[in-house]
């Protein structure tokens, strides 16, 4: 193998080590055992009274807000109430929200900016993104899914850290005031900065994650490779630098490389949800090992649980610290995960979780108003609710909806909502067949077989890298070179296709404009040399595509030599296959 690494040229070398990089970082799978103490993991709730509870409880919160005036001072309340409403019309196939969305979420957006403050928190704009996607996801009404890609292109502008950025900063440093970490800033590449000051090098696990998750949706609604560039860096980046083995950590400040560890609900969040989307679109089994080591330590960890498996994360003493009060974004990133992956034991997990939630705030939570019970308190574990609490509806709403799809036989057992239902009631017939349905589903020796596949795969590679180069070697010794289906022109998967706004905004000055700008030279400059964006009167502007390294000659040479062959493989790295369409899913 040594040998095989020592006749490689460099591009071939770097398609060889990504290969047993990828063998590497594949966690060992382990079944997903259902805890003891979980002990409320079924509901005997039909559909239709599961779907009441959920409607009753959107209503009263939207009652309150638009009507009442109740005040939601964040941006990520508000976000996350607009979410809620579109995310009920999804899963319950329903418009019931949506003239409400159509109308009065773009006003709003308009009227107030995504910005919750002056700072220009990037995750306040990505969730603010989010909850117009979730609207287009339900309604499919195009200009929706237009504003969130202009949100989108303001976050990616302002804050995110191309590989050309941190190449730039391995090398140089940043604009005289910044040295390079002891850590390589090479690997910074798909970190998104939490704000827009420009004194600031702060990476927060809500940004990046929600920035994830927008990139990874919008690949699968556009197909636009630009998006899939940006999510590919985003995961990278997560698992290099936020996971540590157990949970998300919230910061890392890119200056010294040190880590605010202090985990919150919402930090994981983004990662779930976002490598869920991911995984799926792309197919990369590695990706969903990972997925599934993720969701077992996180809905597991005692940072947020009780020992009843209830996530019991609050500050009703503060609800200004969102960070804390936002552990319903962290349930519906796990219902995205489970509707990801139908009929398997992670999706029999998630569901055994999010019912045992489910159970706690209707018999804890819910409120005891002498006229309405459709409110809810922001604990799950041990308070009911005396009055209208806009911070506990929103969070318990994430749950609601999320349960009206998991359907229910006649003696109460759940079971899965789609192609998998008439298997999950089969099963289901009996109540000891109901508690197994959350027994461990045993894969050890299936991912035995993907690692070993792995390594043939790279042996197989560095042979066929080595025989091309010697024949391409050949052909450009005879001054030919004959483009065919083996030799193409061009490929769409190589190089970034930026994806063309056709609702351009005001353009804010990017961040890293003024971090990488050369003391001596304009202020407007970009790090890389290259002008930002042009912009012009009501036309379209083209997003800035990520910023690649130089390639030397040999290696540019070693690229046109390869094949589709070797194209498909640095498709299989890169977990996705060109000409295919995202595979479909369970909602």
């Amino acid at each position: 193998m040594v040998l095989l690494f020592a006749l490689a040229n460099p591009f071939e070398l770097a398609i060889l080590s990504h290969l047993f990089l990828a063998c590497a970082v594949v966690p060992a799978s382990r079944a997903l055992d259902v805890p003891s103490t979980w002990v409320n993991t079924t509901s005997d709730l039909s559909r239709d009274v599961r779907e009441a509870i959920a409607y009753g409880a959107a209503s009263t919160l939207d009652n309150q807000i638009q009507v009442q005036n109740t005040a939601l001072e964040q941006v990520q309340f508000r976000s996350s109430y607009y979410s809620g409403l579109a995310l009920q019309d999804y899963h319950s196939g329903k418009t019931t929200w949506m003239s409400r969305l159509t109308q009065n979420l773009p006003t709003y957006y308009l009227q107030n900016g995504v910005y919750g403050n002056i700072h220009g928190w990037s995750g306040d704009a990505d969730y603010w993104a989010l909850a117009f996607y979730y609207a287009y996801r339900a309604y499919k009404q195009e200009t929706l899914l237009n504003t969130t890609i202009d949100i989108y292109n303001k976050t990616y502008m302002a804050n995110f850290i191309t590989p050309g950025i941190a190449a730039g900063w391995a090398s140089t440093g940043v604009n005289g005031s910044f040295p390079a970490p002891p850590c390589s800033p090479v690997t910074f590449a798909g970190a998104v900065s939490a704000g827009n000051d420009s004194d600031k090098l702060d990476v927060v696990a809500e940004s990046v994650g929600s920035f994830l998750m927008l990139s990874a949706y919008l690949f699968e609604a556009t197909n636009q490779s630009f998006y899939r560039e940006a999510a590919q860096l985003s995961v990278d980046f997560m698992i290099r630098h936020m996971w540590n083995g157990t949970l998300v950590v919230d910061t890392l400040h890119l200056t010294d490389c040190s880590v605010d560890v202090d985990p919150v609900t919402l930090d994981q969040a983004g990662y779930i949800e976002g490598l869920s989307v991911w995984a799926n679109v792309t197919q990369n089994a590695t990706l969903v090992a990972i997925l599934r080591d993720v969701v077992s330590n996180v809905t597991t960890s005692s940072r947020w649980h009780s020992n009843g498996g209830i996530i019991n994360e609050s500050n009703r003493n503060d609800e200004s610290l969102f960070h804390l009060n936002l552990k319903g974004v962290f349930v519906r990133a796990l219902l995205e995960a489970r509707a990801r992956n139908p009929g398997t034991d992670l999706d029999r997990y998630i569901e055994a979780y999010v019912l045992n939630q489910f159970n706690s705030i209707l018999l804890n939570s819910r409120g005891l108003g002498p006229d309405d019970d459709d409110f809810y308190g922001s604990l799950w574990t041990d308070q009911h609710a005396l009055s209208f609490q806009a911070l506990g509806s929103i969070n318990a709403l994430d749950v609601l909806n999320g349960v009206i799809n998991m359907t229910v036989s006649s003696n109460g057992s759940s079971g899965l909502q789609g192609p998998t239902a008439t298997n999950a009631a089969s099963a289901s017939a009996s109540g000891s067949a109901s508690i197994s349905r959350h027994n461990p589903t045993h894969i050890g020796a299936i991912a035995g077989a993907t690692v070993g596949g792995v390594v043939i795969t790279v042996l197989s590679a560095s042979f066929l890298l080595r025989r091309r180069y010697q024949r391409a070697t050949r052909t450009m010794a005879s001054g030919t070179k004959t483009y065919t289906a083996d030799n193409p022109i061009s490929d769409t998967s190589i190089g970034v296709d930026p994806f063309i706004d056709p609702h351009p905004t005001r353009q804010f000055p990017s961040k890293w404009q003024r971090f990488y700008a050369p003391n001596e030279g304009e202020a407007g400059a970009s790090f890389m040399g290259a002008p930002a964006p042009a912009t012009t009167d009501g036309g379209p502007y083209r997003v800035e595509e990520p910023e690649m390294r130089p390639m030397r000659v040999e290696d540019r040479a070693g690229q046109d030599r390869l094949g589709v062959d070797i194209l498909r493989l640095r498709n299989f790295l890169h977990g996705y296959r060109q000409g295919e369409l995202p595979p479909a899913y369970v909602p």
